[in-house]
């Protein structure tokens, strides 16, 4: 069975969709056979000439490839939403009894909105392309609302991660001022920052609802809150949706991280040349190694590198999927592929700004240690 397109071949993206078959058939034959028979029910409606993204994906695929594709992202939305539960409970135990610095508010910001995309969001996502054709994908007011709200979404998790880029080059700028004056400034820059990720998120999402275009608000609606590719305010809005949720964020992330590694190498060169000069007027004394502003460096490299990888690898796919695709080259299953890339960014954030993180480490170990004690006493 293969995943046709629209001129009748079968694209590359057919193995990668269909090598989870064989295995979910071994592990659920019988359940599996059943929700992809419930799946492939609509050939009768292929004639239809007014449809929808969604009902465009779910016509084009087989029912296995389908099923495939839905049970593998749902998984994977799964482990998302328990990994950014497990970084939540682990930095509201951190802060029970301690003040919220800004850095761990933005944290818990990225963690809130990850997991209310992983687990609603995105899941509604993969309902519509299975089920298309359920009477609550024709509501007008629900399917707007549902558009806004994922565009909404997924622009504020990718300005959180800007945000916080900013917040550290501007505690980098600031650090040698004293304690309290730098919680106060720093606290006053955090409102700013807020208000920055939420317009942002705001005016982008409500693009597409200017003018009179039939993207997000004539049915039959697009997936995701994408607006179609053939009308020209909605390829507009587009460009301006991408921009501010893939484009934008990566640069200036980029180039705050840059800073920040600029002025730690600056300050550890100066460091540097201090203690050699010490040196040579104490000889006697032990020579002293920057260790920590070297470990600080190399954290930033790697993070810097691994944020550009992930940027591109899971982000930039369907950016450039909807802003270079045609109504005849419309690709069902690469569109699937790049759907799922997007999807699993909460999962990829969970780890680098949960799991990796060096600074929330010990309250991972702290929680998973009072879990286990609490299961050790009831047994």
């Amino acid at each position: 069975m293969a995943i046709t397109d629209l001129d009748g071949s079968a694209p590359v993206t057919d193995a990668v969709i269909l090598t989870f078959c064989a295995l979910l058939r071994k592990c659920f034959p019988s359940k599996l056979s059943t929700f992809c028979c419930t799946m492939n029910v609509t050939d009768v409606r292929n004639s239809s000439t007014s449809q929808s993204e969604a009902m465009f994906i779910h016509n084009a695929v087989t029912g296995e490839a389908l099923c495939s594709w839905a049970v593998s992202t749902l998984l994977l939305m799964i482990i998302s939403s328990v990994l950014n539960t497990w970084n939540l409970l682990a930095l509201l135990a951190h802060q029970r009894r301690r003040p919220w610095t800004s850095w761990y508010v933005l944290l818990a910001h990225l963690y809130v909105i990850d997991l209310f995309c992983s687990s609603i969001l995105y899941t509604s996502n993969v309902a519509n392309i299975s089920f298309p054709y359920w009477v609550i994908w024709d509501d007008r007011v629900f399917c707007q609302i549902i558009g806004f709200i994922c565009t909404y979404s997924a622009i504020c998790s990718s300005t959180s991660i800007c945000a916080m880029a900013i917040l550290r080059v501007y505690t980098a700028f600031h650090r040698r001022l004293s304690a309290l004056i730098l919680h106060r400034k720093v606290r006053k820059f955090l409102v700013l920052l807020f208000a920055f990720i939420h317009l942002i998120s705001f005016l982008a999402s409500a693009s597409a609802y200017v003018t009179s275009s039939r993207g997000e608000i004539d049915p039959p609606y697009d997936l995701c809150g994408h607006d179609p590719y053939d009308d020209s305010h909605s390829y507009g809005a587009q460009i301006v949706k991408m921009t501010a949720w893939a484009f934008l964020p990566t640069v200036v992330t980029a180039v705050c991280y840059g800073q920040v590694h600029r002025l730690l190498r600056k300050e550890k060169n100066s460091r540097s040349q201090r203690d050699s000069a010490q040196q040579r007027r104490q000889r006697s004394a032990p020579p002293s190694s920057p260790q920590r502003e070297v470990q600080c460096l190399q954290v930033l490299s790697y993070r810097l590198v691994v944020m550009i990888l992930l940027k591109v690898v899971v982000h930039y796919p369907i950016a450039f999927f909807y802003l270079l695709r045609s109504g005849e080259a419309s690709k069902p299953g690469i569109h699937l592929l790049v759907l799922t890339l997007h999807f699993s960014s909460t999962f990829f954030n969970a780890i680098l700004y949960g799991m990796a993180d060096p600074q929330m480490r010990k309250s991972h170990r702290r929680l998973a240690e009072k879990l286990c004690g609490k299961c050790c006493v009831h047994r």
